[in-house]
């Protein structure tokens, strides 16, 4: 899962969510630092946490709140966080969300996914599809060694017979 800022100083980031974050402008205890001049922000503001597939927030005391989807949370009372929910530190200028696709997952990962994934049917289709090309490939190489060559002289004939229809007349040179 990933935090992506949607407005403030971190718009347009993303921050891959492994274990804790702590937000705010402490430079010792952060991961996500604000500067100190930044309004709203305290200096231990806010806490994520990721434990498997739940993932809290946690108000750390701040003076001007966290707000989750608009509701402000209670200090020191986790909150769980879903996938698309969003929520800013102090005023909207804060603004973040939480989505459920890091930003460039590995290739590794990215299969793996789809290997767990209960809805198989890409998979199969992609599958499917591949096996459609290679026998349509197989069969026009078939077609194409088991053909008679046509002698030269047949070639001649046609192209000159062709040329009458085309022309009304008979050419014997070019």
């Amino acid at each position: 899962m990933t935090i992506n800022g949607l407005s403030g100083q971190y718009a347009n980031q993303v921050f891959p969510l492994n274990g804790q974050m702590v937000f705010g402008r402490n430079v010792n205890s952060c991961n996500i630092l604000f500067s100190d001049d930044t309004k709203g922000i305290s200096r231990m503001h806010c806490k994520i946490e990721a434990n498997g597939d739940t993932v809290t927030i946690t108000d750390l005391g701040s003076s001007y709140g966290t707000f989750v989807n608009g509701n402000k949370l209670q200090p020191y009372s986790p909150r769980k966080l879903n996938v698309g929910d969003t929520f800013y530190l102090g005023d909207k200028n804060n603004l973040f969300s939480l989505t459920g696709v890091a930003a460039a997952a590995a290739p590794e990962e990215v299969v793996a996914n789809i290997e767990k994934s209960d809805d198989k049917s890409l998979l199969i289709a992609g599958i499917v599809l591949g096996a459609i090309i290679v026998i349509g490939l197989i069969v026009a190489m078939i077609q194409r060694l088991t053909r008679p060559a046509e002698p030269w002289y047949i070639q001649i004939l046609e192209q000159m017979f062709i040329q009458f229809i085309d022309t009304r007349r008979i050419m014997l040179w070019r």
